[in-house]
């Protein structure tokens, strides 16, 4: 295990086949980070039942949730280029975004 940085707060651990992790101190090897990038369209309830379903599935499969941490990036629709470098927010998706 190797340290960096002044603070020591974040530790980096090879795992197996030189896979490498970058683990918060005080956390175990089963720790683990979701990030999930996509356009700002979530209600807060929406983003509730994301988070229990996504602690729910990691711990179903031996993840506590206290070694778990979920990040949702969102960036509204006319930060993203989609169909060729269409702006989102202008593009003909097929459908509405509400959730």
């Amino acid at each position: 295990m190797t340290s960096f940085g002044t603070t020591r707060r974040w530790r980096r651990r090879w795992a197996g086949s030189r896979r490498r992790r970058i683990v918060s101190a005080g956390r175990s090897e089963r720790y683990t980070r979701v990030e999930i990038v996509g356009i700002a369209a979530r209600s807060l309830e929406a983003k509730r039942a994301l988070f229990k379903a996504i602690a729910d599935n990691l711990e179903s499969v031996g993840v506590p949730r206290n070694e778990s941490r979920i990040f949702l990036i969102e960036l509204p629709a006319d930060c993203w280029g989609i169909k060729g470098g269409v702006l989102a927010s202008e593009a003909d998706i097929g459908f509405e975004i509400k959730v």
